[in-house]
């Protein structure tokens, strides 16, 4: 009868290996679910230091709005200024560039534009400068709207005069526009405090 127990025990040693096995996939499936679970949990701290500096930034948002805002006031009014000497190309250019410079920083750069400018401007191909930013968080920072440039819609055969108000004007609304885009970057690369 030494034989009749032989199929219980290769039954016996079948069903302990499927229990070790089952006991080995349960303990496979908790550590995933926890990994998982650590996962979840990171992505939503990300999330909500994401959403607290998005936050933070909406004062430097507004400061950079309000001075575009400004910017922008002073690129219309050179827009409708009209020409100081009707007929007269240099005299208007004059009297245009010294109005636009006043209340203006004092950049010798600037001048020298104004200057270039006024005698025929130069055509130079802009210079483009690609940057990394590492972002450990993700930015959700808006991306400002490009404003439309007034020296897009000027007709081929402008004058003098209008060149230089829609130039100059231009000036303006790219430094508006400027100001919201730096912001927005500085928000996006600022550093995470402790907290965050």
């Amino acid at each position: 009868m030494p034989g009749d127990h032989k199929p219980y025990l290769g039954q016996r040693d079948q069903a302990t290996a499927a229990g070790t096995s089952v006991a080995g996939v349960e303990r496979e499936r908790d550590g995933a679910r926890g990994l998982a679970q650590a996962c979840s949990e990171a992505v939503e701290g990300l999330e909500s230091a994401a959403a607290q500096r998005h936050d933070q930034a909406e004062p430097a948002r507004a400061a950079a709005a309000a001075q575009a805002l400004v910017l922008n006031q002073r690129a219309d009014y050179t827009l409708f200024t009209a020409p100081a000497g009707p007929g007269d190309a240099c005299a208007s250019v004059q009297a245009l560039g010294s109005a636009w410079l006043k209340g203006r920083p004092s950049h010798d750069a600037r001048r020298l534009l104004l200057c270039l400018l006024a005698l025929g401007g130069c055509a130079t191909a802009p210079r483009v400068e690609i940057q990394t930013v590492k972002v450990p968080v993700a930015c959700r920072e808006p991306t400002p709207d490009r404003p439309s440039m007034p020296t897009e819609s000027l007709a081929e055969d402008a004058d003098p005069f209008e060149l230089l108000r829609a130039s100059l004007a231009e000036i303006d609304r790219r430094e508006g526009y400027e100001v919201k885009l730096v912001a927005a970057l500085e928000n996006c690369k600022r550093p995470r405090t402790a907290g965050e």
